[in-house]
């Protein structure tokens, strides 16, 4: 699986982001500090969760320990780590199915994340080992939606009252491009 992945990715750039490898070094206060902040990270899992540095370095380790990708999103005229992508790769069924978080709240909503997003799918298209790619969000997280969206995935279904929301269940839906 690690050929596959040195396959599929390298260093991906745009007119405003680069895209490498997440390391070890990435994962510092800052970076922490994303995950903690119930704002950031309301849409996802991780709000369940408390983070510290051993936390981060033990899932890191296990995402990637299982053949699945994380990028840092770099901007790149300040060299700053904005967020990430990861993409989980289930090779047998030849699907890759992406997340996103933009972890740096005065760098939202200036289509960064699209611009990221776009990057991925763009490179995801072009590999042999795939045949779907996927991605997925609660129904009121409308941002992401936009973005899938945008980057051409069409509705690909949904699991209803699936996710808590604060007191309320709510429906997960799903996106996909078929290759």
């Amino acid at each position: 699986m690690k050929q596959k992945e040195k396959i599929i990715f390298k260093k991906l750039e745009s007119n405003n982001l680069i895209l490498n490898e997440f390391t070890v070094k990435h994962i510092n206060k800052r970076y922490i500090s994303w995950l903690n902040d119930q704002e950031t990270v309301k849409f996802s899992r991780q709000k369940f969760f408390k983070h510290s540095r051993s936390s981060c370095l033990n899932y890191y380790k296990s995402f990637i320990k299982d053949g699945n990708i994380l990028l840092a999103i770099i901007l790149k005229d300040k060299n700053l780590h904005i967020g990430n992508i990861g993409i989980t790769i289930d090779f047998r069924n030849m699907i890759a199915d992406i997340a996103i978080i933009i972890g740096e709240k005065k760098n939202r909503s200036r289509g960064l994340g699209g611009e990221a997003w776009n990057l991925v799918i763009k490179s995801l298209i072009q590999s042999p080992f795939l045949k779907k790619i996927t991605a997925g969000t609660v129904k009121s997280n409308k941002p992401m939606i936009k973005l899938m969206q945008n980057s051409k995935m069409t509705f690909d279904g949904s699991r209803k009252k699936h996710f808590l929301m604060g007191k309320n269940y709510e429906d997960l839906v799903y996106y996909a491009i078929y290759i």
